[in-house]
């Protein structure tokens, strides 16, 4: 039984260094479309289609002014109008959603939580 969790501990070790490694990144990112705000959406490409994995210069649509910020997807879509995602900002992890504005262009929403 020891060697058992010895060898269960060195797994989530590894694991644990090779997410560190990636960074936020979960989702791979096979192709580039640029936005008509300027913000680069990179897609995964599944059998079932393309899925959003990052943003680059996405914009952070409910801070003040225009910033902007590299967002990665962090998870399956809850509902069709939003995808769980994070950014880094200021050195901090911040988590929020992607949703498509009032123009059509994909944009982070931070969490207050």
């Amino acid at each position: 039984m020891g060697a058992g969790l010895a060898s269960r501990r060195q797994y989530g070790k590894s694991a644990a260094v090779e997410t560190e490694k990636m960074g936020l990144q979960i989702y791979r990112a096979d192709k580039a479309e640029t936005q008509a705000d300027g913000a680069t959406v990179w897609l995964a490409l599944w059998m079932g289609g393309p899925t959003v994995s990052k943003i680059q210069n996405c914009r952070l649509d409910n801070l003040a002014g225009d910033m902007r910020a590299m967002v990665y997807v962090t998870g399956e879509p809850d509902t069709a109008f939003s995808i769980p995602a994070a950014c880094i900002l200021f050195g901090k992890t911040v988590r929020g959603y992607v949703t498509p504005d009032r123009d059509g262009n994909l944009v982070f929403r931070h969490r207050y939580y």
